[in-house]
């Protein structure tokens, strides 16, 4: 076939994490409180291919070359893979548990066959989960689609499906006219937050989360927990102020709402990105408070001969501004001052902690984005299911 599939890359490799019981050492985190907080949005176009290196990626172009033979497995909800999806694509749910079960009923393990999983956009981290989980038991020649079905559906339509359409085509189920009626300036959009009943709901992933606008009561929820919440019909009744970071996500968002009858929301024109740096918008409070230290694993940082103490002050400055699932993102020049250094020895800090198994990062145009071992820090308590599994991801993006 060629080497038309092209696998992700990222800065990492084996880690060495010895057991130790986990508590918050609170004698480091006081060194973390003195660090200024500062915390930006990346602006990668594909922001989870560096913390599943071991995944390969197809791109639309490929993916239209080996359609006729490959296996497409959509991993969302039933209801998403009924308004859109890829024409050949078997639904095989994340949430029903054991999606490779599905999979396994119509290839086989080890088949040349593409299997390709796809959920909705880049952020949507649902595909390269099941691909990852795939990879660690055997399956050959796995692969996500990470563009998501709705730029499927721009580049072929012909061999997509939209509420119930094929060839796909977004302008004939949803006009750019009724889009236009639901997008609102700022200022209207503000008024409209404080009349009773109106719930405010900010959609953008982790990776676009640095500044929000001065609004009270924003709830934050993930695309994957809304789409749940309007399947379901819980704010029928309400009016929905939504807003994402430039207004790529609410345009395909319509389809679900308009598909679930709903009819009055609105949302932010161009997002909070066309708010810019203004007196509308605020900065995101993260806080450092509910960080958690391994006392074990920070001592283990302090000895490791391979770190330098540049690295140490790096890792505890990311360390201060984790976000969900141990991810921070920050601007490259902000931390540059902070920290008083180049860009190169910037850089060369973030391999050696990454080389060493303390974190995953990668570049993003200005910013980066760090992920960092949860066994050494972590926001909340380090015990629990999710917690456990954010190491086993940790652990198997760095290949252990």
């Amino acid at each position: 076939m060629g080497r038309i599939l092209a696998a992700a890359r990222t800065h990492g490799a084996d880690m060495a994490i010895g057991k130790g019981r986990p508590g918050r050492f609170w004698g480091l985190m006081c060194v973390v409180l003195m660090l200024l907080p500062g915390v930006a949005q990346g602006q990668d176009d594909f922001p989870l291919r560096p913390f599943y290196p071991a995944v390969s990626v197809v791109d639309s172009e490929t993916l239209l070359k080996i359609y006729p033979r490959a296996v497409i497995v959509d991993v969302r909800s039933e209801f998403e893979y009924e308004v859109a999806r890829i024409n050949k694509a078997v639904n095989a749910p994340i949430a029903h548990g054991r999606p490779l079960a599905v999979v396994e009923r119509i290839r086989a393990r080890d088949a040349s066959s593409p299997l390709v999983f796809y959920c909705n956009d880049p952020a949507c981290s649902r595909a390269f989960r099941v691909a990852q989980e795939a990879v660690n038991q055997g399956w050959e020649n796995v692969y996500v689609y990470d563009a998501g079905v709705f730029a499927w559906i721009a580049a072929a339509p012909d061999k997509a499906t939209l509420m119930g359409n094929s060839p796909a085509s977004l302008e004939r189920v949803i006009s750019p006219a009724l889009y236009r009626r639901h997008l609102l300036a700022y200022d209207e959009f503000e008024r409209l937050s404080y009349e009773p009943g109106a719930l405010v709901v900010d959609i953008r992933d982790i990776y676009h989360r640095e500044r929000e606008p001065r609004l009270r009561d924003v709830r934050n929820i993930p695309m994957e927990s809304l789409l749940q919440a309007v399947t379901n019909r819980v704010w029928v009744e309400r009016r929905l102020l939504i807003f994402d970071a430039d207004g790529g996500q609410t345009r395909w968002l319509q389809y679900f709402l308009q598909a679930n009858g709903y009819t009055d929301y609105y949302f932010l024109d161009g997002g909070v990105e066309s708010l810019g740096r203004s007196a509308k918008t605020r900065l995101v409070d993260v806080g450092t408070s509910s960080v958690s230290f391994s006392q074990h694993n920070m001592l283990r940082l302090l000895k490791d001969r391979q770190i330098q103490e540049l690295d140490r002050r790096l890792l505890l400055y990311v360390a201060a501004r984790l976000r969900f699932d141990n991810y921070a993102l920050l601007v490259r020049s902000e931390t540059m001052i902070r920290l008083g250094v180049d860009e190169g020895a910037l850089f060369e800090a973030s391999d050696r902690l990454a080389r060493s198994g303390w974190l995953l990062y990668t570049r993003v145009n200005g910013s980066l984005v760090y992920r960092v071992n949860p066994r050494l820090a972590w926001r909340g308590e380090m015990e629990g299911k999710v917690w456990m599994s954010r190491v086993h991801e940790f652990e198997k993006a760095v290949g252990r």
